[in-house]
């Protein structure tokens, strides 16, 4: 089988050939040590969403250059690893006033003014007033919000957001159209059009929790819950637009890489959830069926009370990353879910592929996949990303490991 026909099978939760491999996201640093050069793909650490944001800053020119060489890197590196399936998540390429990185859809604000006020700060600000500062931390290789006007202005200001939110237009605008250049390169890249790799484009909820306002989000949850109604409503109009453009350019499937857990449990209640979370996120898997495509959805943190709503109710087709530090057990996932949901996962990013030796990383691939494979409907992954912290040495260990151990039949080892 090739890396198309692998991934395929085993979203049907089915045995391909073997286990297939895949990676949501790659640090640049790692990356580079592994290609022999530097690049700069988009889905990875800080370091990426910075340069990303100074491409924006240099003006358009700039970003599609960008754009267009971070995702043949992505292909490149995807193509020279034993990697069966990988994702490009578009709007990830473009910085908007105020949002997460790549969760916004249309009806963003892209048109911002970006100015450097410090050293690694930032400063996006749009017409109608609203603001954002972003920061980079080189020490840890952290890019983040740190403030924004709706922080400061409080629920008025949130109203307001909203208010100009509904006001956008809905079509595909000049940013999102260069946004749309990455699925582009992925989808003509040889690696995809000989079926060598899987090709996942990217739509999710845009559920605002972890940027500066998220804790004033929360609130009006449940203080003015009309409103995020009309939020939720009104990102997802324009998240199916950018679905629906990816889809016409033949994406293999879709991912949704928004979060809303932590290592101890939602941050939201199932009640709350399902209010605001899962009519939006199910019309969002709705067109992907409708399209033959399948919908992974992935979810940091401890997911068990939230994850029978989003198998049974939303209908998502593949869960990762099953962090095994927040309590996830892919065995148990696998057992629970296994005959109705592809599992994606789950050796520990952050504890054994950084601190393992090959040895330990050995073991615990043949575990998982002694847990996890049978039957198929898996495919492997690490619990999260693979990071610029991990050796080299423990990278290609797993590689080995998922070789030796992941061939069907697989053995009771």
């Amino acid at each position: 089988m090739n890396g198309r026909e692998r991934v395929a099978v085993a979203l049907r939760h089915q045995e391909p050939d073997r286990v297939p491999l895949f990676e949501l996201a790659f640090g640049n640093r790692l990356a580079s040590k592994v290609m022999g050069r530097e690049i700069h793909i988009g889905r990875a650490a800080g370091d990426a969403y910075r340069d990303i944001l100074v491409a924006n800053m240099q003006g358009r020119a700039a970003r599609q250059r960008f754009i267009r060489q971070a995702s043949a890197d992505h292909v490149a590196l995807f193509d020279m690893l034993p990697y069966d399936m990988m994702m490009q998540i578009p709007l990830e390429y473009l910085q908007p006033t105020i949002n997460q990185f790549g969760m916004g859809g249309t009806n963003d604000l892209y048109d911002c003014q970006i100015e450097e006020i410090a050293p690694n700060t930032w400063r996006t600000s749009h017409e109608a007033g609203f603001w954002a500062v972003y920061r980079y931390f080189p020490e840890t290789n952290i890019m983040a919000a740190i403030d924004d006007s709706i922080k400061q202005g409080g629920m008025a200001e949130l109203r307001r957001y909203v208010k100009v939110l509904e006001s956008q237009p809905l079509e595909i605008n000049e940013y999102v159209e260069d946004a749309l250049e990455s699925i582009r390169v992925m989808m003509e890249s040889e690696p995809v059009k000989s079926g060598r790799l899987f090709a996942l484009g990217h739509a999710d909820v845009g559920f605002n929790l972890f940027l500066p306002y998220g804790s004033l989000f929360l609130h009006a949850m449940a203080s003015e819950p009309e409103l995020i109604d009309r939020f939720m409503e009104v990102t997802t109009e324009g998240v199916i637009r950018v679905l629906q453009a990816q889809l016409d350019l033949g994406v293999d499937g879709i991912c949704g890489a928004n979060d809303w857990c932590y290592n101890k449990g939602p941050m939201i209640s199932p009640r709350m959830f399902r209010r605001f979370v899962v009519p939006h996120l199910k019309r969002i898997v709705d067109e992907c069926h409708q399209h033959g495509v399948p919908f992974v959805k992935h979810l940091d943190g401890n997911t068990k009370l939230h994850l029978p709503i989003l198998v049974d109710e939303v209908g998502i087709d593949a869960y990762h990353s099953i962090e095994p530090s927040a309590g996830m057990e892919i065995g148990w996932v696998k057992k629970e879910f296994g005959d109705r949901l592809t599992v994606i996962g789950n050796i520990d990013c952050g504890g054994v592929m950084v601190n393992g030796t090959p040895e330990t990383i050995r073991q615990q691939v043949r575990e998982i996949i002694r847990v996890a494979s049978l039957g198929g409907g898996h495919i492997f992954a690490t619990s999260n990303a693979m990071t610029d912290d991990t050796p080299v040495e423990n990278m290609w260990a797993m590689f080995r490991a998922v070789e030796e151990f992941g061939q069907y039949p697989i053995r009771a080892y």
